[in-house]
């Protein structure tokens, strides 16, 4: 997959520039254009012109520059409350050996882990944000950090896929400070996988952290969540996820209405990708400006309006205009 090159291309160029060799960094960044190029012209989208995969690092816009890529915890959406007592605890030194993040899907639970897990390792922390300029913040963001590591628990639910995780998590780290899991979609493991884990959430080595993620709270035991600091992630307000639509489709040269952006905001539901997921749709199968009509159309539903004139129709007790 030419992606992959190009992401991969330019991360190494940034490790050459770091590690002081310009002509490597050079020809990195030359083979990363040269790929990009060959892929422009076989994905450019035909019904706008605009080319909706950004080959420096994601898989489409909404995931690019909506969610998932933020370099610092200032940049996460209507999560203060979490974010705060994060950075007062990487400041004073006083992070927790296991942490877990409860809420629903798309409010930055997985994105948070992550930044954590960079923090926690960086070099040179910047009011408890990281640097992402160090080695360490760089190893992780490139994914080739083999001392961070996420874990679905989805499809690795078993005890054995556990007590495997149990049994490499003694050893120190080789490239970090600390030993990072960030186990998402953690309610889905069995019980006898959650038992094997206890133990080692009970009498954690110093160099290991544990970030649980889950939008069923309910389906972790009581013995797990009493050996962890929980967060609940709030629903993202529509003021936000309008901004950030706008944000996006200024970015991407879409042409998207305020009055677009705020339907697209109340049917994401607090969910930031989920409002990211439906303008991608929204502005695939629409040319020129994206106002409330179209989004209504290309998503199949009535709209304020339509439905406003129905319920004056049923208040009049006009059968035939309120079928029709």
């Amino acid at each position: 997959n030419t992606y992959f090159y190009v992401r991969n291309y330019n991360r190494m160029a940034e490790i050459a520039d770091f590690l002081g060799h310009p002509k490597y960094a050079k020809m990195c960044r030359e083979k990363a254009e040269f790929s990009k190029a060959a892929m422009t012209a076989a994905y450019m989208s035909p019904m706008n012109n605009c080319f909706y995969n950004d080959f420096s690092g994601g898989n489409s816009f909404a995931i690019d520059l909506g969610i998932g890529t933020e370099k610092t915890f200032e940049e996460m959406l209507g999560q203060e409350h979490i974010v705060k007592v994060l950075r007062n605890q990487i400041q004073q030194d006083t992070v927790n050996h296991a942490y877990l993040f409860c809420g629903t899907r798309g409010t930055g639970k997985t994105t948070t882990a992550r930044l954590l897990a960079k923090a926690v390792n960086c070099e040179n922390p910047q009011d408890g944000n990281p640097c992402n300029c160090c080695p360490s913040c760089m190893a992780i963001d490139s994914g080739a950090c083999m001392d961070v590591l996420e874990i679905d628990a989805a499809s690795n639910n078993g005890v054995d896929n556990v007590r495997d995780l149990r049994d490499d998590a003694v050893y120190t780290p080789s490239q970090v400070k600390m030993r990072v899991y960030i186990i998402d979609e953690v309610h889905m493991l069995s019980i006898s996988a959650f038992n094997a884990l206890l133990k080692i959430i009970e009498e954690p080595p110093e160099h290991l952290l544990f970030i649980l993620a889950t939008t069923e709270l309910h389906k972790v035991p009581a013995t797990i969540l009493s050996r962890c600091q929980r967060f609940a992630f709030r629903r993202i307000s529509q003021e936000d996820i309008a901004a950030r639509l706008q944000y996006v489709a200024y970015q991407e040269r879409i042409d998207l209405d305020d009055s677009a952006a705020r339907v697209l905001a109340r049917m994401a539901d607090g969910g930031m990708r989920d409002a990211l997921s439906l303008l991608d749709q929204c502005a695939a199968a629409t040319a020129g400006e994206l106002n409330a009509e179209r989004v209504y159309a290309c998503l199949g539903i009535a709209g304020q309006q339509k439905a406003a004139e129905m319920l004056g129709y049923v208040a009049k007790h006009d059968t035939e205009k309120a079928l029709s």
